[in-house]
């Protein structure tokens, strides 16, 4: 009995071992979030993507006590470069939204960062010189400012209409989609999105990157993203049929698309 379990002890100890190494092999997945949400709003997305590496990040402003009047666009860039700045291992990162703006304006505060592909997800893409919202249209701005409103004295951008604002991000969606919605939705700095982008181009052009539309999006609408994705050089844009937060409404088609995503980029 003892001899017969030796060889069965050394192979689980092996598959385990094996196991162990396949999941360190993977790259790792960095999320981040939009204007109005938190690092929770990925948790669903996270969980389809067991078989990754995932951290998704908190900018300043949402679990923490700043100030939003501090809270600008190189703030937050800088905040993202020191939080990237822990992982030694190849980064495929993932922005959502205002995100895609805080992640070119770091290229040019921490250019040395393994960043193996950039996943823009119903994001802004803004090149250098170019404003945060640039390329957003009128319609987009009064969809946006319909759940929302501005605070001068504290430069914040809340909530103030639950269901205009469900509305806007999402369309239709389940009590269950909406519940997860409002629970990772929060006050927003509004400096953000005043800032101009400063783009390290060479760092940007040597990055893979791909775009995922939200075709019925009514924040960043499809009108606005083809503007965004017109004269840059994407290595592949996918679409989605859905409004502005796919990693809720439609995660795990997403998922699908990021898996293939995540294939070409190897």
């Amino acid at each position: 009995m003892k001899i017969t379990s030796i060889p069965f002890i050394i192979a689980i100890f092996s598959l385990s071992a094996c196991a162990s190494m396949n999941n360190k092999s993977q790259e790792r997945l960095i999320f981040v979030h939009g204007a109005n949400f938190n690092a929770k709003s990925w948790n669903l997305l996270i969980n389809d993507l067991a078989e990754y590496k995932s951290t998704s990040i908190n900018l300043p402003g949402r679990e923490d006590n700043i100030p939003h009047k501090l809270i600008d666009l190189n703030y937050s860039a800088t905040f993202l470069c020191r939080e990237l700045s822990k992982f030694d291992e190849e980064m495929s990162i993932l922005v959502h939204s205002q995100a895609g703006a805080i992640l070119n304006h770091s290229l040019s505060i921490c250019p040395n960062l393994k960043i193996k592909n950039m996943i823009y997800i119903a994001s802004v893409v803004p090149l250098d010189s170019e404003k945060v919202f640039e390329k957003l249209n009128e319609e987009d701005e009064k969809n946006y400012f319909s759940g929302i409103k501005y605070d001068e004295s504290t430069s914040t951008l809340s909530i103030n209409n639950e269901t205009e604002f469900i509305k806007s991000f999402a369309g239709v969606v389940s009590k269950k989609e909406k519940k997860f919605i409002l629970s990772s939705a929060v006050p927003e700095p509004a400096p953000i999105g005043e800032g101009v982008i400063s783009l390290d181009k060479d760092k940007f052009n040597s990055i893979p990157k791909y775009y995922i539309r939200t075709l019925k999006d009514k924040i960043i609408s499809i009108e606005s993203q083809k503007k965004i994705i017109k004269g840059i050089k994407f290595n592949a844009v996918y679409s989605l049929d859905t409004g502005h937060l796919p990693m809720v409404t439609d995660f795990k088609e997403l998922s699908i698309i990021i898996r293939k995503i995540l294939k070409l980029g190897k």
